[in-house]
Order: structure tokens, then sequence, then C-alpha cells
């Protein structure tokens, strides 16, 4: 029987998750390792969250890195039942999310980077882009079943055993960058883009390689 492997939607959507990941792990591991000079902020169906350093608003960054997580987990591990659920439950809560902030405030979709010195006001059209992710989430959600129905639960690989070991030998070094290094300086920027190359890491660490990289 040839191994399962994820299809081209289901590819585009762990990019999707990948891409929104990065926006909730990045703080998060700031307000970790950086301390009270680093503050962070976001708002939900029209609550703002608001934290300086680990305080309890960063209860949300740790939510959000983990179901998205799980989210990236499930759909390269087998894509079984319970994925589809969660991956529709979500995108329904982010399409609620992402129109509500659009019609209560729709010039709030700004996101400052002090580090990089990037500020974007992304604007209503963020909405289409969230919408239409959602939609292919659904699609795929409701299509997938019928080509496949049985459980399935990929081989760990001696490359997936190599990348996520990396991606967690990259933790001591990003505390070492934000904890001592120049607040909105060379350390912090080279911090943020190890963060970023972090996150790109993660689905390849947990994509199903082929048998013949698989330890027996």
């Amino acid at each position: 029987m040839e191994a399962w492997k994820p299809d081209r939607i289901l590819k585009v959507l762990v990019g999707w998750m990948t891409y929104l990941f990065l926006f909730s792990w990045l703080p998060l591991i700031r307000v970790v390792f950086d301390g009270a000079s680093y503050s962070w902020g976001t708002t939900h169906f029209g609550v703002f969250f608001y934290a300086v350093g680990v305080q309890a608003a960063a209860w949300l960054l740790v939510f959000k890195s983990g179901l998205l997580g799980t989210l990236i987990y499930g759909a390269l591990r087998g894509a079984n039942s319970w994925f589809r659920w969660l991956l529709v439950v979500w995108s329904a809560v982010l399409t609620a999310d992402v129109i509500h902030g659009a019609i209560s405030n729709p010039d709030g979709f700004e996101f400052h980077g002090e580090t990089l010195g990037v500020h974007l006001n992304l604007g209503v059209p963020v909405v289409a882009v969230v919408v239409g992710f959602s939609l292919l989430a659904v699609y795929w959600a409701y299509s997938e079943p019928k080509r496949s129905l049985a459980h399935r639960s990929p081989p760990w690989a001696p490359r997936n055993k190599r990348l996520l070991t990396l991606f967690f030998l990259l933790l001591p070094i990003q505390f070492l960058l934000f904890r001592f290094g120049e607040p909105h300086g060379t350390t912090d920027a080279i911090g943020v883009l190890l963060t970023m190359a972090q996150c790109i890491l993660l689905p390849f660490s947990l994509y199903p390689w082929s048998r013949s990289d698989t330890v027996a």
C-alpha cells in the first residue's frame, strides 16, 4: 500500500496555518525570553489583549500557538477525522473574528514590527484572504473523507527526528539573543529572523517523509 501523503490543497492549508502560527509563536517566544522589555497586544471579537512580558494575557499566545501547532501536526500526520472537525471549527471562528473586526474597526488591521521597522496597514482586503482560505479548508474537509476514510498514522522517519531536534535546539539560541541582546538592535533582528525560520521548519519536521527514510 502506498504511504499516505498530504494532497496539494492540504499543503496549501498547511502553508496558511504556518503563516498564522508565526504571529502567535514569535510574540510568545519574545514575552517569555525578552521579559518586561517586550510588549504585545491583539484584539479578538472586540476584546483587546495586552501584556508586557509574561503577564496574564500571555495565556492567549500559548493557546493560539498550541492550537495552530496541533492543526499543523494533524494535517501532516494523517489528517484524520478529528483534524477535519477542528479545521472547520477553527476556520469558522477565524472568519467570524476577522469579519467582526472589519465591521467594527475597518482601519484596525495593522501590524507593527518594531525590531525590523515594519508597519503595515493590512486593511479590509485581509477579510477576502481569510474567507478564501476558510472556504478552501471547508471544501477540503468535506471532500477528502469521500476519497479515504481509513485511519492513517504515517511512520516517523529519521529526518523528522533530526528536524524536530533542530527546532528545539534553536530555543536556547533565541533565549540568549532576546534576553541579553540589545533591544531593537541587531541581536533582536537576528532573533526575529531565526524565529521565522523556526516556524517554517515546523511543518518540514512533521511532514510524512518516505518510508526509505524510516528507522526499522
